[in-house]
């Protein structure tokens, strides 16, 4: 059995638990995040290393389902410690938020940030609706209401007194 191989299936291992564990899934985490990729892929313009991460995310993957599945895999597939850094990369980029998922939605959140909002309040990113208070902290008076009911509390109370005095 080659120990790079083995060393390679464990660090493999750490990473599909970390995506599980962010997924809220018990197994298949790499998958997980491989299909939320899939579903990313139009919001994904722009963001480095894109094609690179999908694409190693998913020979990776498959170098791991021969070695789990396959007979005697771990003695022929050879992997390197090239595969093995890129995956510890990728698992701290994604503790740190630097993973392309994590970039494409920083870059939504910061757009939402400075767009104005809808006139209905409602906005979406990525099939997911999201509905902000009408108040934005600042109070909104119809003056002309508030003035005839302070004309008609007025002419109330002065008839009242004209009423009182006068009969």
């Amino acid at each position: 059995m080659n120990r790079i191989n083995v060393d390679f299936f464990e660090t493999y291992k750490k990473l599909d638990r970390l995506c599980a564990q962010m997924y809220g899934l018990s197994g298949g985490g790499v998958t997980a995040y491989i299909d939320d990729m899939k579903d990313n892929w139009a919001a994904a313009y722009g963001t480095d290393n894109w094609n690179e991460t999908f694409n190693t995310l998913r020979r990776l993957r498959h170098m791991r389902n021969e070695m789990a599945h396959d007979e005697g895999a771990f003695d022929v597939l050879n992997c390197t410690m090239e595969d093995i850094n890129w995956l510890n990369s990728f698992y701290y980029a994604l503790m740190n938020g630097y993973d392309p998922l994590s970039c494409i939605r920083k870059k939504a959140a910061e757009h939402y940030r400075q767009a104005k909002p809808p006139v209905n309040n409602t906005y979406y990113v990525r099939n997911t609706r999201y509905t902000e208070p009408l108040d934005y902290g600042q109070k909104h008076h119809d003056t002309g209401k508030v003035a005839a009911m302070i004309i008609v509390i007025v002419i109330i109370l002065l008839a009242l007194v004209y009423y009182i005095f006068l009969t």
